[in-house]
């Protein structure tokens, strides 16, 4: 674990404790959310030429990590984030107006090129779209947000 790369985990004695991120996901190393929101703004060739060796750089030095995945014209890097050996999960953010679009191809994408994912309230799950998913998931590294009411519908309560 390259405790240089990030000091305050070092302050944050990590090695011991461990680490959390936004979404309250815990490592027993360091974990963090990379992203690069400018993507949506560069071809596919720059990114690989420029963004994704620094991303593999940034990960290669965490017990864990989640990209943030932001926004329609982001997409065209999905691919490309998710051959990063090292990651673990994508976090999609479809932005402003796509919210209530459906995102289950992508989802379906996400988990067949072998990426975890979070699944944040936007996506208004049921008990029963939890259970399809991790039945159809191969990755199982899935987080959801969801309410006490849909926790309280999952059979494994």
């Amino acid at each position: 674990m390259n405790l240089e790369y990030k000091p305050e985990f070092e302050a944050l004695d990590v090695a011991t404790w461990g680490s959390m991120n936004r979404f309250g996901m815990y490592c027993s190393g360091m974990i963090d959310v990379p992203q690069c929101d400018v993507s949506c703004m560069i071809s596919p060739g720059m990114f690989n030429d420029f963004e994704r060796p620094s991303l593999t750089n940034e990960i290669a030095g965490l017990g864990a990590s989640i990209y943030h995945l932001d926004g329609p014209d982001a997409l065209q890097h999905t691919e490309s984030v998710c051959a990063i050996d090292r990651l673990d999960m994508i976090q999609w953010m479809p932005g402003e107006g796509y919210y209530d679009d459906d995102w289950s191809a992508l989802n379906a994408k996400i988990d067949a090129l072998g990426k975890g994912q979070i699944f944040q309230s936007y996506y208004n799950l049921t008990a029963s779209d939890i259970e399809r998913m991790w039945d159809s998931y191969t990755s199982r590294k899935l987080f959801f947000h969801v309410g006490p009411k849909v926790l309280e519908e999952l059979p494994w309560q």
